[in-house]
């Protein structure tokens, strides 16, 4: 967790590996997969990772970069 929060590609992307089933069932609403629940989850995932850390400028997910993420960063 604190290489993560310290920015850490590899240590981000596995703590997010071990939450993706997690966020992908929690976007899913009336048994319908809500891709927008699914990226706003990410990213309040990735928020989270931010923390007290120093990240680069830019976020380290391909699909948080899709989403335009990296601008909060």
């Amino acid at each position: 967790l604190k290489q993560a929060q310290e920015g850490n590609p590899a240590a981000i992307t596995e703590i997010w590996e071990m939450y993706k089933p997690l966020l992908l069932k929690n976007a899913i609403v009336e048994g319908v997969f809500d891709e927008e629940l699914y990226h706003e989850l990410v990213t309040v995932l990735l928020i989270a990772f931010r923390g007290s850390g120093s990240w680069n400028d830019k976020c380290v997910f391909p699909e948080a970069l899709a989403l335009g993420v990296d601008k909060l960063f």
